[in-house]
C-alpha cells in the first residue's frame, strides 16, 4: 500500500512539472488580458491609499490587491513577478484538486482530475490571468475540503478557518458571496435530507459572522450599484440570455470563443459537447453512488451559477468568468466520467482525442497572446 501510494505521488509531481511547464511557455511574451489593467490599477491605488475612497466607481473589492501590493513593490513593479504568483496560484488548485478527488473518489480519479486541469485551456489561461479569480480557485477548494472534513469529523472547530476563508474570498471578488451562499444551502439540505447527521449550531454562528463581514462593504457597495448597474456604468456584460447558462460549462470544457470556434474549428465545438454530456453522465452516476457528495458536488459546480443566472434575469451581472473558479469541480466530474467508460478503447482514445484537440487550443492560445488586444479568440 506505502509503495502504491508512493507511486501515485510520484505520478502526480510529474502532471505538476508538465502543468508548470505549459504555464510558463512564453509567459514573459504575454500581452494583457481581458481587464487585466484593473488590477494594475488597483494595485496602485492599494499603495497610494486611495482605494477606498475610488472603490464606488469601480465593482472591486480590496484583498486580492492588497495581496499582490508587496509582490509589486518589492519587485519594482514587475509584471512577470505578479504573473509567476498566479501561475504558482493556478499550480496550488491543481495540488487541491488532487486532494479533494481523492477524499471523494479514490487516487485514480484524483490522478486523472489533475492531469486534466493540467492540460485544460481554461484553467491554464486563467493561472497566467492577472485577475482574482485563481486566487479564488484556491479559496474555493479549501473551504470544500473543510466542508466535507466536518461532515466526517463532525469538529465545529473547522468552521473557523471556514468562516475566515468565506471573509477573504469576499473581500476578494463580490461574486464570491454566490458560491459561499451556495455552500450553507448544501449543508442545510445534508441536514434536513438527513444524509449526514450535522450540527447547525457552528453552520449558523458562521453564517452570523460571514454575514456581519460583509456589512463592512455595504455603504461602498451601494455605491457600486449605483455606478455600474443603475447609471449603466457596465457596458459589456447584459441582462441574462439562456444561452449564457450552458455557455460557461461549453468554456470550461475548451475555453475557446464559440463564434471564433465555429468559423475555424468546429471539432472544438463537438468535443465540448461531448465532454459536457459526460459530465452530466457523471453527476448522475455520482447520485446513484452517493447522494451525499452528489449534493455537496452539484451545490459547489451549479448552485452558483443557477443563483447568479436568477439576478442576471433582472441585472446585468452573469459572466462565465464569475465562476471560472469552478472548473475543478467540473474536471473531477469529468475525470470520474472518463474512468467510468468500462470499454477500454473508447476510454483512452477520448482521452487522447481529448488531449490533442486540447494542445491545438493551446497552441492557438500561444500564437495569439502575445499580441495586443488577443481576446477576441478566448474573451476570457
Amino acid at each position: 500500500m506505502k509503495l502504491e501510494l508512493n507511486k501515485t505521488w510520484k505520478l502526480f509531481f510529474i502532471v505538476l512539472a508538465i502543468a508548470l511547464l505549459l504555464r510558463s511557455y512564453k509567459l514573459n511574451e504575454k500581452e494583457q488580458g481581458t481587464d487585466e489593467k484593473w488590477t494594475f490599477i488597483m494595485t496602485e491605488q492599494i499603495l497610494d491609499g486611495t482605494f477606498l475612497q475610488e472603490a464606488g466607481s469601480r465593482a472591486h473589492v480590496p484583498f486580492f490587491y492588497a495581496l499582490l501590493a508587496p509582490f509589486w513593490l518589492l519587485s519594482n513593479k514587475s509584471v512577470m513577478v505578479l504573473r509567476i504568483l498566479v501561475v504558482l496560484f493556478g499550480l496550488i488548485s491543481i495540488v487541491l484538486t488532487f486532494i479533494l478527488a481523492k477524499r471523494i473518489f479514490n487516487e485514480k480519479i484524483a490522478l486523472l482530475s489533475s492531469f486534466l486541469l493540467a492540460f485544460s485551456p481554461f484553467h491554464l489561461m486563467y493561472s497566467q490571468h492577472l485577475r482574482a479569480y485563481i486566487f479564488i480557485m484556491i479559496l474555493f477548494l479549501i473551504s470544500i475540503l473543510l466542508v466535507i472534513k466536518y461532515i466526517e469529523t463532525k469538529n465545529s472547530k473547522l468552521f473557523i478557518p471556514l468562516t475566515i476563508t468565506y471573509i477573504i474570498a469576499f473581500y476578494s471578488h463580490l461574486f464570491a458571496a454566490f458560491f459561499i451562499i451556495s455552500q450553507f444551502i448544501t449543508l442545510f439540505a445534508l441536514k434536513f435530507l438527513k444524509l449526514k447527521e450535522i450540527n447547525l449550531k457552528p453552520i449558523i454562528i458562521s453564517g452570523i459572522i460571514t454575514f456581519i463581514s460583509w456589512l463592512f462593504w455595504i455603504p461602498i457597495f451601494i455605491k457600486q450599484f449605483q455606478f455600474n448597474i443603475i447609471e449603466g456604468g457596465i457596458k459589456t456584460i447584459s441582462t441574462l440570455n439562456p444561452i449564457h447558462v450552458p455557455y460557461t460549462f461549453y468554456k470550461y470544457a475548451v475555453a475557446m470563443d464559440f463564434s471564433y470556434a465555429v468559423k475555424n474549428h468546429i471539432y472544438v465545438i463537438i468535443l465540448a459537447l461531448i465532454l459536457v454530456l459526460l459530465v452530466l453522465y457523471s453527476f448522475y452516476k455520482i447520485f446513484k453512488e452517493s447522494k451525499r457528495y452528489f449534493i455537496i458536488l452539484f451545490g459547489s459546480l451549479f448552485l452558483p451559477v443557477l443563483l447568479l443566472a436568477f439576478i442576471g434575469i433582472f441585472f446585468p451581472v452573469y459572466s462565465f468568468r464569475y465562476f471560472s473558479y469552478l472548473i475543478p469541480i467540473f474536471m473531477l466530474a469529468l475525470a470520474k466520467g472518463i474512468n467510468d467508460i468500462k470499454n477500454k478503447s473508447l476510454k483512452y482514445t477520448l482521452l487522447a482525442l481529448t488531449l490533442i484537440i486540447w494542445l491545438i487550443i493551446l497552441k492557438v492560445y500561444w500564437s495569439v497572446f502575445t499580441q495586443f488586444k488577443w481576446g477576441y479568440e478566448f474573451a476570457i
